[in-house]
């Protein structure tokens, strides 16, 4: 655990922490890899997190206990925060509907001075709305297995209220199974979709 200490708040006397930490080892391309990509050095590290920002700003919206998700670069000991999200959720309705505002922020090259860097703020609200199906809703073929199983399927559907970080204009909804799915996966709806099977 030692390449964590002094990451984030960890450090040798930790003994619960609220959150993932993740560490990519870096190396140079090799034949015999297992892995079709490897990570060269840290500039092509922070490409490929920073390619993942804008299914970053959306991927906790079906959520349940992750809150925020950061990258956070740490090069001669100094960390500097490149994008944070954080997902607030409040239940607004007895039938399953959710608001839920997503502070976003991004740092980016300063428009006058571009050697620096400056941390742009941005805010999106969503509306959700959930859906747990009953076992008597279950079709009459699937019922058994569900049973047996003990599977709650789920379904929730989101749409966007107002966004900074996007333009709604151009919106377009997207399949999802928790995280959004990879791949061209638009649903041709003005919503995203979500849906999940787990065991209760």
């Amino acid at each position: 655990m030692k390449p964590f200490y002094g990451v984030c708040g960890f450090t040798a006397n930790t003994t619960s922490y609220s959150g993932t930490l993740f560490r990519f080892p870096l190396g140079k391309p090799c034949k015999q890899s297992l892995f079709p990509t490897t990570v060269e050095d840290v500039d092509h590290a922070s490409k490929l997190l920073n390619d993942y920002f804008p299914d970053a700003t959306q991927s906790l919206l079906f959520l349940t206990r992750i809150k925020n998700v950061s990258f956070i670069k740490r090069v001669d000991g100094k960390e500097s925060v490149e994008w944070s999200i954080k997902a607030t959720k409040d239940l607004i309705g007895k039938d399953g509907l959710e608001k839920v505002e997503l502070l976003i922020e991004k740092r980016r090259p300063n428009k006058i001075y571009l050697k620096d860097q400056v941390v742009k703020v941005m805010k999106d609200t969503w509306y959700i709305q959930q859906y747990h199906t009953t076992l008597n809703e279950v079709p009459k073929h699937l019922k058994l297995k569900v049973a047996e199983e003990r599977l709650q399927l789920s379904a929730a559907v989101a749409a966007p209220f107002s966004s900074e970080s996007f333009d709604r204009s151009g919106f377009q909804g997207r399949f999802f199974m928790s995280f959004p799915m990879l791949g061209p996966n638009y649903s041709r709806l003005p919503v995203h979709i979500n849906a999940v099977r787990k065991n209760y």
